[in-house]
């Protein structure tokens, strides 16, 4: 895995989490692989009439506009990439781990024809992983068996 630029300090990461970046890479194959596999989804056609807020009032989409519809509009599966990878990670990793998705930022759009304003979501969801030592303590680096058990116990019998 490469940092995005200068500003990402992959150095600064605990080894359990430097140990993931391997399942981190094939998880993400893995997710656009089955991205890949899956058949295209079209959202919209040639459906609803000029003013009704969908698309602009003079879209292509509607019949009224065009013969027979020309517009279409299909899902690009971005989110659909972004969920299907937080849930191979979360199968992979196991406990001890947090994967949430966290939604793009979003902008506010005013339709040119009828004023209306809607806040729309930029598609670029992106992954977020934790090693939470909540749910599972992490390895003690000095030779016990978690952060939380010490040194082992070398006196059992």
């Amino acid at each position: 895995m490469k940092p995005k630029d200068a500003s990402v300090n992959l150095e600064g990461l605990n080894p359990e989490v430097l140990a993931a970046f391997p399942v981190i890479e094939r998880t993400s194959r893995e997710a656009l692989q089955w991205c890949l596999d899956q058949e295209a989804v079209c959202t919209s056609a040639a459906e609803g009439q000029p003013g009704d807020g969908i698309h602009s009032r003079k879209s292509l989409h509607y019949p009224e506009n065009c013969p027979g519809g020309l517009g279409l509009a299909i899902d690009a599966g971005i989110l659909d990439f972004a969920r299907r990878w937080a849930w191979l990670l979360d199968q992979a990793l196991g406990e001890g781990w947090d994967i949430l998705i966290e939604p793009g930022p979003t902008i506010k759009v005013t339709c040119k024809n009828c004023r209306l304003e809607q806040v729309v979501p930029i598609p670029t969801p992106h992954a977020h992983l934790e090693r939470d030592p909540k749910k599972k303590p992490l390895p003690d680096p000095t030779g016990g068996s978690t952060t939380s058990g010490g040194p082992p116990d070398t006196q059992s019998a």
